[in-house]
């Protein structure tokens, strides 16, 4: 059989002070992309208009949004989740209503 070598250290290719640098690098990277996404989001909410295209509405015109056509369905999505029943909600208003 073969002998194994090992070594004292972790195993790591980089310094121990590289890889942590790394590390906090990597998690400002990701803070700075989650503020990024957060910030257009609420772009997309705050340029929220009722006539702009939609999953819901189509419409010939171009969306106001200042994020375009994504940026509509989204803020759509967002500001109009609260209108509609639950789908459990509206059988069960069918269900009652037929019984009368």
């Amino acid at each position: 059989m073969g002998r194994s070598v090992t070594t004292g250290g972790s195993g790591s290719v980089l310094p121990k002070g590289a890889v942590e640098f790394l590390r906090r690098r990597m998690a400002e990277i990701v803070a700075i992309v989650v503020l990024a996404c957060a910030f257009a989001f609420a772009l997309t909410l705050f340029s929220y208009t009722p006539t702009d295209i939609s999953l819901n509405s189509a419409t010939d015109g171009v969306p106001r949004n200042l994020l375009g056509r994504p940026g509509a369905y989204a803020a759509e999505d967002a500001a109009g989740a609260h209108d509609q029943p639950p789908h459990d909600t509206v059988g069960a208003q069918d269900a009652a209503a037929r019984e009368v």
